[in-house]
């Protein structure tokens, strides 16, 4: 039966254990509930029903507390001695202690958990500097933002040509038409040729001819020389760092001569710094454009040079496209018209410079791109090798529970609330995110020289020198660390000290579903992860094993033989003369290789896209092609130019 006295006393035992109150408070609500309790028997209510309205109405004890603490408390203690502090340094201490004293207790534990931490942040770190590389490429340059590459876009019956490459005279009439350009210039296609100085000859690969506005472009840094005369005058080249030590060792390169293929002599203007393996091209020797200006095909249907422009502040890249079909009509499109209407077409766009190396998929590229689609897929796979790693932090850690429950029990009994376990478990989850943080950084050092030779890469680990690296990994690792320990640490804080105390842990551990389910999302994931490294080795595979059409194992390609000049045919004839070697063929490109293109129109047909391979006669039978009808170039034939298959 209710006892409204013994309730009254009960509530007001309960304030006076609550330190924010004074005995003069107790006596105020105490009295203030009793004015409430009247005020509902007199509505018709009874007496239970009455106290536990007017209870609710005036507020839990810890609430009253709280208010009063603020009004009336506050302004003579400062602080709450009553209230339990989850932050003081000594308790911290304490928890590292006991951290510490765990992981000697507990080896082959601690070493499981944090060695899967330590796996996860390697994986992550590796891809991470992958995903870095890739993004970063031509952001070095200071004009970045602003410089855009000219592509066109052509189609001919047919063929579609998607290509890199545009008339010489396209920047010309864009730097004095278009106010939106700051400043041009044009690269050609690199040359090979034999390159002499003195008693040293090398073959170059890379020998880039370029505006003299190639510095004013891009922000290659000359480390001796004038960025804006380097490249001004005919015969000027500069070298790279690496190119200079090569020829010249220690000794001043400027105004030293080099001569090419035997006959040519070029003047040493500047020396650059090493390109940055960052960038979209590369180049050992860049040759001034007016040096070859002869040479260069000056019509608007000759497309033979790559083109990048500096937009001028304020201006939009969308603006200057729309004005492109007016210039294109002006200049490429004269005595087009009849070729236009039969449903032909002729246009330029714009790259941004910083998006070429991953978003770019068109002809003519200097080097082979990367990819986005690929830093969007690593960058997922990286965020669920931390989350599988985290996810078997906690399951390891829940499984380990009953070695922890009598450490828990013991703690509730002299006073920790729920708050300071979790605390403490927390604290503990983001030491071991820590330490595997820094054996995952040794395991990264020890394994990246393997890394970068599969990704083909130069990556390097500089956390300690790049104080954004190093807090950005710290900052993750404490994240981790409370990703890991969330679910222990608030699991193992219901566990009730009676339920230790008396061997049943049944009453107030929550259902082990949730476990359940990490574990087969943990699975789940790895299973996607192993499905995918599959699907990935296969297709390779199949990359590997595709019937291309020729036959391209042991034949040995031999390039820049054109440095020969007339003892090419010498040299082909000794090699036949090694009983190892079959066939010997000559060839300007390679299957898979960029071939020169025209338009060809077949007598009543439509005009057609070719792409031409200059070759000799055993060339079919060199790389076991197949004719598909007619026959090969005879042997014995004349150099007639209009053989063609």
């Amino acid at each position: 039966m209710f006892d409204l006295e013994e309730s009254i006393k009960l509530w007001r035992k309960s304030l006076r254990r609550n330190q924010a109150l004074e005995d003069s408070y107790v006596e105020e609500l105490e009295s203030h509930l009793r004015e409430k309790i009247d005020d509902f028997v007199n509505k018709g209510l009874n007496e239970e029903t009455s106290f536990y309205m007017a209870e609710k109405e005036i507020g839990k004890t810890e609430s009253i507390g709280e208010e009063y603490y603020k009004t009336d408390t506050k302004h003579r203690i400062p602080h709450q001695p009553w209230k339990a502090n989850l932050w003081t340094p000594m308790l911290l201490y304490n928890y590292l202690k006991i951290v510490l004293r765990n992981i000697r207790h507990s080896k082959s534990g601690t070493f499981i958990n944090v060695s899967g931490l330590a796996v996860g942040f390697a994986s992550f770190i590796l891809i991470f500097l992958w995903v870095q590389d890739e993004i970063s490429y031509d952001r070095f340059h200071e004009k970045a933002d602003r410089i855009y590459r000219l592509c066109s876009h052509i189609i001919i019956g047919n063929t579609d040509l998607n290509q890199t490459q545009t008339p010489a005279l396209l920047p010309t009439v864009l730097k004095s038409d278009y106010p939106e350009v700051e400043q041009t210039v044009r690269l050609g296609f690199p040359i090979t040729a034999t390159a002499t100085y003195q008693n040293k000859a090398f073959v170059e690969n890379n020998i880039l001819p370029a505006d003299s506005t190639f510095f004013d472009v891009f922000s290659f840094k000359l480390i001796k020389g004038n960025t804006k005369t380097a490249l001004a005058k005919p015969g000027s080249i500069v070298i790279t760092d690496e190119t200079a030590q090569k020829y010249f060792g220690n000794e001043d390169p400027i105004g030293k001569v080099i001569i090419l293929n035997g006959q040519f002599e070029l003047s040493i203007t500047g020396v650059v710094e090493n390109i940055p393996r960052n960038s979209h091209f590369h180049f050992d020797i860049p040759l001034s454009m007016i040096t070859i200006n002869d040479f260069i095909n000056k019509s608007w249907n000759s497309n033979d040079f790559r083109t990048y422009i500096v937009l001028r502040d304020g201006f939009s890249s969308d603006d200057l496209e729309a004005k492109f079909p007016e210039l294109i009509v002006k200049y490429v499109g004269k005595g087009k018209s009849d070729w236009l209407k039969e449903g032909n077409s002729y246009e330029y766009y714009l790259q941004p410079l910083t998006e070429i190396h991953l978003k770019s998929d068109i002809s003519s590229e200097f080097e082979p791109n990367g990819n986005e689609t690929y830093v969007y897929v690593f960058s997922i796979i990286a965020a669920f090798v931390l989350l599988i790693a985290c996810i078997n932090y906690m399951n390891l850690t829940t499984a380990r529970s009953t070695a922890r429950t009598k450490e828990i029990g013991l703690r509730k009994v002299v006073g920790s609330t729920r708050s300071q376990i979790i605390i403490r478990f927390l604290y503990e989850a983001v030491i071991f995110s820590l330490i595997a943080l820094s054996i995952g950084i040794l395991i990264v050092a020890l394994t990246l020289p393997v890394f970068n030779n599969f990704v083909n890469k130069e990556l390097h680990i500089n956390i300690f020198s790049n104080l954004n690296t190093l807090i950005y990994l710290l900052f993750l690792a404490v994240i981790i660390g409370l990703i890991s320990g969330s679910y222990p640490s608030f699991y193992l804080s219901l566990f009730k000290p009676i339920s230790v105390i008396r061997g049943n842990l049944r009453e107030g551990i929550k259902s082990a579903r949730f476990r359940n389910f990490l574990v087969v999302f943990q699975f789940s994931i790895s299973i996607v992860l192993f499905i995918g490294t599959v699907i990935i080795i296969k297709q390779v595979e199949y990359f590997n094993d595709k019937n291309l059409g020729f036959d391209k194992d042991n034949v040995i390609v031999i390039k820049n033989v054109q440095v020969m000049g007339d003892q090419k045919k010498a040299f082909k004839e000794a090699l036949l003369k090694y009983a190892g070697i079959n066939s010997v063929s000559g060839s300007y490109s390679l299957p898979g290789e960029h071939f020169v293109n025209y338009g060809f129109k077949p007598e009543d047909s439509e005009t057609v896209l070719l792409n031409f391979g200059i070759c000799d006669p055993v060339f079919i039978e060199t790389l076991s092609l197949k004719m598909e009808q007619g026959r090969f170039f005879p042997v014995s034939s004349p150099r007639i130019p209009q053989q063609l298959l």
